[in-house]
């Protein structure tokens, strides 16, 4: 595992089709979502933000009780627990927003078409790179 990584234990409780995300271990750390793909993006997301915020105001952040632990919490038909890890590193270098220069080439042809296209290169990089590296 990643040197910044952590895991923490995840409940999803479904009720009238959305999923209510908590963490037992984290007071506060909750989220809701429409699906469950939605639901542990938004896990992994609120996870981040807890620990990142815990690290950032020197709150005493909790060791994860086991899966065991808190199996008995997920008690309707479509309840279920999970574990979530975020990596806190990458996190950390994601909020270093600040822009860099970079220098490309590309066929001369390319670059034309996509001036009269309007094509934002940086944007354009960004996502790409973003999608290589599946970061978001």
């Amino acid at each position: 595992m990643k040197k910044g990584a952590r895991t923490y234990i995840a409940l999803f409780k479904f009720n009238d089709g959305v999923y209510t995300i908590t963490f037992p271990d984290l007071k506060g750390a909750i989220s809701e979502a429409g699906s469950i793909e939605e639901a542990i993006s938004n896990a992994k997301d609120v996870l981040e933000v807890w620990l990142l915020n815990a690290e950032d105001y020197s709150i005493d952040i909790p060791v994860s009780k086991s899966f065991k632990e808190l199996e008995n919490l997920a008690t309707g038909e479509k309840d279920f627990i999970q574990y979530i890890t975020v990596d806190l590193d990458l996190a950390r270098k994601k909020e270093d927003n600040r822009a860099v220069k970079k220098t490309l080439t590309i066929p001369n042809w390319l670059n034309e078409l996509a001036i009269n296209n309007n094509i934002n290169f940086s944007y354009i990089l960004q996502q790409a790179l973003k999608k290589e590296l599946n970061v978001n």
